[in-house]
């Protein structure tokens, strides 16, 4: 459209050039007319009529000139307009998009809202939910054998990670959002998970925890198999993210100035 906007703004001026020698041939032409018959009373009538003659096709080119420079005029003038409209058209769709995300982002803001709302809800345990407790012993006081084909399987003594401070954190993940699930015979309940490697002496060691709302408790997992290189610890920490995700968790992995302030509760000091 620019290429053609330009071209025909190119002929336009040609035109109006050609416009302008025609129209002094035509003065010129007159003048010599004129010359000729004050001159030349008793020239030859047939001359005069190939003057008369040319200047009607003069004046006739002039008109076809004029009319082709006005029609490039509306040309360009429409092409301009159909311009201007598509750039209205792209503006309105680039609106239009922007009200969807913002819509898309309100609706988000409110499955948040929502979740929070039910997780808070199933914080607080009813009344008949602690009767329940006292009747039904927990896995944790139960202290049932693991499953030997589970790559992790529980450790009762444990009730939080090992260590005395962020400085033995090598590595952490936590969940984005809590998720309800059923865990080595707990009742179905909301859980935050984490993953962590902890340097112990000089031992880097995998466990995978689950804080249990309903029950309020610390669920603590290792491999099966106790990682003894480091090729067998990154296998492992594969393993647990795979089973964290397919669970329903998802996992980021934690700045280090975020572990004191998201683990540091977990901690078992001495």
């Amino acid at each position: 459209e620019r290429a053609l906007r330009e071209g025909l703004k190119e002929s336009a001026a040609e035109d109006g050039r050609r416009i302008k020698e025609l129209e002094g041939e035509l003065e010129k032409a007159r003048d010599e007319a004129s010359a000729t018959v004050a001159e030349r009373q008793d020239a030859n009538q047939d001359e005069l009529d190939d003057l008369e003659r040319r200047l009607r096709e003069v004046q006739a080119e002039k008109e076809s000139l004029a009319s082709e420079l006005e029609q490039a005029h509306k040309t360009i003038d429409s092409l301009e307009q159909m311009a201007a409209d598509k750039d209205a058209a792209t503006l309105a769709a680039e609106d239009k998009k922007l009200v969807e995300l913002a819509a898309v982002v309100d609706s988000l803001k409110q499955q948040i809202t929502q979740e929070r709302g039910r997780n808070d809800e199933h914080d607080a345990e009813p009344a008949n939910s602690k009767e329940t407790r006292k009747k039904k012993p927990l896995p944790h006081e139960l202290r049932p054998a693991p499953n030997k084909a589970a790559f992790f399987h529980p450790d009762w003594d444990l009730e939080g990670l090992p260590c005395q401070s962020e400085e033995q954190v090598v590595r952490a993940w936590e969940t984005v959002f809590n998720v309800q699930i059923a865990l080595e015979g707990y009742p179905s309940q909301y859980c935050m998970a984490f993953l962590v490697v902890l340097r112990i002496e000089k031992t880097k060691k995998l466990f995978m925890l689950f804080r249990l709302k309903q029950n309020k408790h610390t669920l603590v997992c290792v491999p099966a198999a106790t990682p003894k290189n480091e090729e067998q610890l990154q296998k492992a920490i594969d393993e647990g993210l795979s089973f964290l995700k397919k669970s329903g968790f998802e996992m980021e992995e934690m700045p280090k100035e975020y572990i004191a302030r998201s683990l540091g509760s977990y901690f078992l000091k001495e």
